[in-house]
């Protein structure tokens, strides 16, 4: 049961006490940890580090126990506060005005128990919560996210109906979204990971599963080249499908019940089977829009669409370092889609420039530098065999840098910046320009040589790993041309954040 004061006429609540489980929560990675490592502990013959094992669990329990008992939250009518510490008092003020996102999260044992993660970003620290409360009762977490939500907006709070779905995912929609993100790597690479260590206990030969005693012993049977590379294929081929099925299960329990919906001036997605997550995005806070399209979502008219806001904490739990707008989407329902986050930006009226014309050759050159090193690899595992990969390799690496070559344009707007990008996989950011924050040109010794230069735009949430508005290969002189262009552009507008 979660202590809490009575809530006063002028609408503060607290100071109020986190939910007993957050003992037990607060202690999930340490458990996790201690799980582990007793699995390994099983195998020694001495207990006597077993017993150790236990005994170093006794501070993070004492530590979980003190947090509950000394951490209280209040939240009144223009702030946020967190008190916590012991020996150490630490008092924490968030300014309502000042927070970009509040994240709500719910994983299995949580929903059981009725309570939820509440994390609080207000832009002030980029890679964490200014706020976290793990966990509250689930009535009290979406109070005080409905609180927080109400004193940000800049219109009266409206009741979310029929009416504001902005979008509904399907069955069949999260099927392609899994086909086409081919997150199944995290379960295979896990596996993988987990043999690896175990190789030696159990007898594993871990590189075989890849296929190379096969591969070796049909070429030294007789078989010849060409029956051998063909099985090679096949065997790439079978991983590649087995990661594709295992990323459509990963997508219908992640996305489960994916639902985006228009609250005032929030958009708030709500999703997953096993952990739910509610996260609000404010409309007039978005820093970056991000639209990606794989070579199975152009075949299917589908695209993805991602914002960032300053907030980048939510990244931990979003693929690509974003938060998803819309893991997938008819094509035709994009403009629509950017409308609520950047209206008055149709990518469709985007005059796009191309960058130089040398900026093949110069791919190409890098694609043959990561063909060579993928086939010096491809000869440690096969072989000999390995060769096989040159023609492959050297064809893969011109159709990539004629392919991305071509797909590397920039435009800039009175109102919006834009670049994209890619080959196989497409993807067009655009920034408008009042979330500006710097213009760089910059240009390395490759750029020197080949007369180029780049130019990145920056904005309160742009993540390391996320699609940047950042052209490169640009000729120098289109390089100084475009770095004026959006600095005069960012300068002619009031910043907003």
């Amino acid at each position: 049961m979660t202590t809490s004061s009575n809530t006063p006429a002028d609408g503060t609540i607290g100071p109020s006490r986190l939910h007993w489980s957050s003992i037990i929560f607060r202690l999930g990675p340490t458990v996790r940890s201690a799980i582990t490592l007793f699995i390994l502990l099983a195998f020694a013959r001495d207990s006597v580090y077993q017993l150790w094992g236990l005994i170093a669990l006794i501070p993070f329990t004492l530590g979980s126990v003190v947090t509950y008992f000394t951490l209280t939250y209040t939240l009144d009518d223009e702030k946020l506060t967190i008190a916590d510490g012991w020996l150490e008092k630490r008092v924490r003020q968030v300014p309502l005005s000042r927070i970009q996102h509040v994240e709500l999260t719910q994983g299995p044992l949580q929903r059981l128990l009725g309570v939820a993660e509440v994390a609080v970003q207000s832009g002030g620290s980029p890679d964490e919560a200014e706020a976290a409360l793990k966990v509250l009762a689930l009535p009290e977490a979406e109070e005080l996210r409905r609180r927080i939500d109400l004193a940000r907006r800049t219109q009266p709070a409206e009741t979310a109906s029929a009416a504001d779905v902005v979008l509904q995912l399907t069955t069949r929609d999260l099927v392609l979204c899994g086909l086409a993100q081919g997150r199944g790597w995290l379960v295979v690479g896990g596996a993988i990971a987990l043999a690896w260590q175990g190789a030696e206990t159990f007898n594993i030969d871990v590189p075989n599963v890849f296929g190379r005693d096969e591969v070796r012993q049909a070429v030294r049977g007789g078989l010849g080249w060409i029956p051998s590379i063909a099985m090679a294929v096949l065997i790439v081929l079978g991983i590649a499908l087995l990661f594709r099925l295992l990323s459509v299960g990963w997508a219908l329990v992640r996305l489960h019940g994916f639902t985006l919906t228009r609250e005032g001036d929030l958009l708030r997605s709500r999703y997953g089977l096993l952990t739910r997550f509610s996260a609000a995005i404010p409309r007039g806070r978005v820093q970056l829009l991000t639209i990606v399209e794989t070579p199975v979502m152009r075949l299917a008219g589908r695209a993805a669409v991602k914002v960032e806001t300053a907030a980048k904490f939510a990244q931990k739990e979003h693929s690509g370092g974003a938060q998803w707008l819309a893991p997938v989407i008819e094509r035709a329902r994009i403009p629509a889609l950017i409308a609520e986050v950047l209206p008055g930006i149709d990518p469709e009226r985007l005059v796009w420039s191309p960058v130089a014309p040398r900026a093949r050759a110069r791919i190409f050159r890098q694609g043959l530098i990561f063909s060579a090193m993928v086939i010096a690899i491809a000869m440690l595992v096969f072989g000999w065999s390995g060769l096989a990969l040159v023609p492959f390799m050297a064809a893969l690496s011109w159709f990539g840098a004629r392919g991305a070559a071509r797909s590397y344009a920039y435009a800039v707007g009175d109102e919006a910046v834009a670049f994209r990008s890619g080959w196989l996989t497409r993807k067009m950011s655009i920034v408008r320009v009042t979330r500006v924050q710097t213009v760089t040109l910059s240009e390395n010794w490759f750029d020197r040589r080949w007369s180029m230069a780049s130019v990145a735009v920056d904005t309160a949430g742009s993540g390391d790993d996320t699609h940047r508005v950042d052209v490169d290969y640009l000729q120098r002189q289109d390089a100084d041309r475009l770095f004026v262009q959006v600095r005069e552009a960012a300068a002619r507008v009031e910043p907003s954040w």
